[in-house]
């Protein structure tokens, strides 16, 4: 039932399954003596609240220096996360070494998300925070965002939530503070135009950040260009990487405003994903054209014509001399679809 075992210094507990007795087991592996136990892992186990109360009491009285939680996939509800909270809370320095929280595909929804905010304070070296499909909302980010500040976060994964404009509001007031985020993942949420202008907001200020993805929402024309203006700006050069693939509202005003800042601010911007519509290569040879022109004294070396996918890179190769910008580009009719 308990597999145990050593890759270099950590110890992970792996579960098959949840049974009658296994909180004896639990207890035993979690006991204070068993210092090498680092990493608890009950990966997609669907082990329920039930299991989850029992991991809790076991932790509650262990002393063991946890560096990793992952317990993705496992009908966590908003009670179930309340028993594990509660024990970080209650502690006493026991989990300062914590680094990686996995509770993504969970249902802690908007309460669990304020339990969770609860444990921040006790949790000062946290790096990665996975939160991915766990129905958490406006009311849930309110609660965590501002105490997200006392971690050491370098990883949010948001993605696949309920996130709107108050809660994307609270997150771009808190962004700054989170001086050593580095990736941000707020895809498949309900982030429309009036929620870009707080994000973006934050994200132009974040002097660490080098990745945010934003697919699967609800930004238009008008939202991409407020990304483009703030976060593709001279004085941004952390940000390289910028998702917002699966925008279907994003049409050609949107896209020629991030090509158009992309390549004359931010020197630095290595990849850039967008959704559009079929003559976005047209759209794009025209902006580098326009690019190289004003930057080589009117000697272009686009064609006019289609070009065939990974022959940008070549184009890209060309245009990096001049800003070390863009390492590949690639272009592919059948999916609508252009990524630089």
């Amino acid at each position: 039932l308990l597999q145990r075992y050593y890759v270099i210094e950590f110890f992970s507990i792996l579960l098959s399954e949840m049974s009658r007795g296994i909180d004896t087991e639990i207890l035993r592996c979690l006991h204070k003596d068993d210092e090498a136990l680092k990493i608890i892992n009950l990966s997609n186990r669907r082990c329920g609240d039930a299991a989850i109360s029992i991991l809790a009491s076991a932790m509650k009285n262990s002393r063991c220096e946890l560096t990793d939680l992952e317990l993705p996939l496992n009908c966590i509800s908003p009670r179930g996360l309340a028993s594990l909270a509660a024990v970080i809370c209650n502690s006493h320095g026991e989990y300062d070494c914590m680094v990686r929280v996995r509770l993504n595909s969970n249902d802690i929804g908007d309460a669990g998300a304020c339990s969770l905010a609860l444990a921040m304070r006790k949790l000062p070296n946290l790096k990665e925070l996975h939160l991915a499909n766990n129905s958490i909302g406006d009311d849930g980010i309110l609660s965590l965002a501002p105490k997200l500040t006392l971690t050491s976060l370098e990883y949010l994964d948001l993605y696949g939530n309920r996130i709107g404009i108050i809660g994307s509001k609270a997150l771009g007031q808190n962004l700054p503070n989170l001086s050593l985020l580095k990736e941000l993942n707020l895809s498949g949420n309900q982030i429309d135009d009036e929620a870009i202008t707080y994000l973006s907001k934050g994200i132009a200020k974040h002097s660490a950040l080098k990745k945010v993805c934003l697919g699967f929402n609800n930004i238009s024309n008008r939202g991409a260009e407020i990304l483009a203006v703030e976060c593709l700006g001279c004085n941004n050069e952390h940000l390289d990487s910028l998702n917002l693939h699966n925008n279907p509202n994003i049409g050609e005003l949107g896209t020629r405003a991030l090509i158009q800042r992309g390549l004359a601010c931010n020197y630095f911007l290595k990849e850039m994903n967008i959704d559009w519509v079929r003559g976005a290569d047209q759209l794009l040879l025209e902006e580098m054209n326009m690019y190289l022109e004003l930057n080589r004294g009117g000697r272009s070396t686009l064609r006019d014509e289609v070009l065939e996918p990974f022959a940008w890179s070549e184009i890209f190769r060309e245009v990096s001399m001049l800003s070390s910008v863009y390492h590949l580009v690639r272009f592919c009719p059948e999916m609508c679809e252009f990524n630089i």
